[in-house]
């Protein structure tokens, strides 16, 4: 019986350690084989690294590759400049772009005319032709005449005369005879419009370059045309005994490059309306009439 119980004692004792031994063996088999696995599978992308170049780049560098802006970029960069397609920089939509209409520092009264003046003294040599059209006109008292019928008008009308002498001359202007200025760009010029206010005088005392009227008809050439209206009639020795000038629509446009400020050229267009007194003999007839005139200079 004692015999019988060590015999089992040392089985069981027996199984005991292969089973242990098994186990152990188990154990170590799935740990290499776990460890395998780990070594060949492809590592989460969440884990990778940037490469080295990347790592030196400053995140906050907002340059972008041609044609792409950064959406990630919202600061002041984001709102003031985009990236062309050449890959230069651009004014965002909501930057205010520069006012490259130089124009507009032009306008006005004191900038036209401040302008205007400056150039003036540039110019060396000025030459000009004028015309004159009488557009209505009437002498009065012991004599009626309609001054637009043709032989009367040929008198008065002139068309492309030169100017001479002081005539064919651009002067400066005054603030006070400027109504209003302004300016426009063409091509390599500036275009200045200068409207002139009304100028009135009596006889002699309103000679050319008054109120910015540079040309019209003073007393002298007022005096001839009433003197050859008189040779029409077959009447010699007509004078003019008091005139009243009045110089309208006064407007002065003037061409300069924008370059050297040089005017190249100008035009000024008027009315000028005559309310005169004449005598001959013991007649005094009155004569009125409105001339409109055109003005061109063309300066070297």
């Amino acid at each position: 019986m004692k015999t019988k119980l060590t015999k089992l004692f040392s089985l069981l004792m027996a199984s005991a350690l292969v089973l242990s031994l098994a186990a152990c063996s188990g154990a170590g088999d799935d740990a290499n084989t776990t460890g395998a696995k780990e070594s060949n599978q492809a590592p989460n992308a969440s884990e990778t690294f940037p490469p080295a170049s990347d790592e030196s780049k400053n995140p906050s560098d907002s340059t972008a590759e041609p044609g792409v802006s950064d959406a990630s970029d919202t600061g002041s960069n984001a709102s003031t400049q985009k990236t062309s397609d050449a890959g230069t920089t651009k004014p965002a939509d909501n930057q205010q772009k520069p006012d490259n209409n130089a124009s507009k520092a032009t306008n006005g009264v004191k900038a036209v005319g401040s302008y205007y003046n400056t150039a003036v003294k540039k110019i060396a040599k000025v030459s000009g032709t004028y015309s004159r059209k009488i557009t209505s006109g009437s002498v009065t008292g012991g004599v009626n005449l309609n001054l637009v019928e043709q032989k009367y008008a040929t008198v008065i009308n002139r068309n492309n005369t030169a100017l001479t002498g002081t005539e064919a001359t651009l002067k400066g202007l005054s603030a006070s005879d400027v109504a209003s200025a302004s300016c426009k760009e063409n091509g390599n010029n500036y275009v200045f419009t200068i409207s002139l206010k009304n100028k009135s005088g009596k006889d002699s005392s309103i000679k050319h370059g008054a109120g910015g009227y540079l040309y019209f008809a003073e007393l002298s050439e007022i005096e001839k045309a009433v003197y050859d209206i008189g040779v029409v009639l077959g009447v010699k020795g007509i004078k003019v005994s008091t005139a009243n000038l009045t110089l309208s629509n006064g407007k002065l446009t003037v061409t300069s490059d924008k370059t050297s400020g040089k005017i190249s050229k100008a035009t000024l267009t008027l009315t000028e309306d005559v309310d005169a007194t004449a005598s001959y003999l013991f007649l005094k007839p009155a004569a009125k009439l409105s001339v409109n005139f055109t003005v061109n200079y063309t300066v070297s």
